[in-house]
């Protein structure tokens, strides 16, 4: 190739670069073009940030959520002594609802707050209110104890007679249903004995946790009679 038109060919293209430096039309296109491409690099930069954030904060929340959802409180137990102070007497031991001396205390009790007969109507009521908390709701046991109530109303019976009852027997017979014997001691007002009567009572249960809070205050143990039959014993 000629060296003369390589070296004209050089210095023409030289020229051009010249032109094109010392040009303000194109300087300012380029610097327009740096200046574009530094703000889409900020946007990209920025992007990532804020998605960055938003991860870190969407975990930070449910951390958060999970943490407020877990018990703080550490109960333990207060016993009093005989000049009335409070002792501190250890952490509860964890045990089953399902465990029998619960059952046996909640259905001796349940007995005795539906066939007892005290003095104070207002009294009366507060115990077979408590006897309600033990009854499934639209169970068997419901039904009847309702209709026992209503037939021999024991509010009514404390203008006349006092009941007192006296739980001789719990055992289980199978899982869920559980035998109850008891005696009762009617008198009169004046505490003239009326009548000695021996009862025997077959009870099924189901066990469940309370969830409602009047539940958990009311039967914590979770244990619900859902059928009663009681009969007379001949001694």
């Amino acid at each position: 190739m000629n060296p003369q038109f390589l070296k004209k060919y050089s210095k023409t293209v030289n020229n051009v670069k010249e032109k094109d430096i010392n040009n303000p039309f194109i300087a300012a296109k380029r610097e327009w073009i740096e200046f574009y491409g530094d703000i889409v690099n900020l946007n990209k930069k920025l992007i990532i940030g804020i998605t960055i954030s938003i991860f870190i904060t969407l975990i930070a929340v449910i951390g958060l959520v999970y943490t407020n959802n877990q018990s703080r409180f550490i109960p333990y137990i207060i016993e009093i002594d005989k000049l009335g102070a409070p002792i501190y007497a250890g952490m509860p031991t964890k045990t089953s609802i399902a465990d029998p001396k619960i059952i046996k205390y909640t259905l001796a009790e349940f007995i005795n707050n539906i066939r007892s007969v005290y003095a104070d109507p207002i009294v009366q009521e507060r115990f077979l209110t408590k006897a309600y908390n033990y009854l499934e709701p639209n169970s068997q046991a419901h039904t009847e104890i309702t209709a026992l109530l209503r037939n021999d109303n024991p509010i009514k019976r404390t203008q006349t007679d006092r009941v007192l009852v006296n739980i001789l027997n719990v055992s289980p017979i199978s899982d869920n249903t559980w035998q109850v014997d008891w005696h009762e001691r009617v008198t009169d007002i004046k505490g003239q004995l009326k009548k000695n009567t021996y009862y025997r009572g077959i009870l099924t249960i189901t066990i469940s946790s309370p969830i409602e809070d009047k539940d958990i205050f009311n039967n914590p143990a979770g244990i619900w009679i859902s059928n009663f039959n009681y009969s007379t014993l001949s001694r």
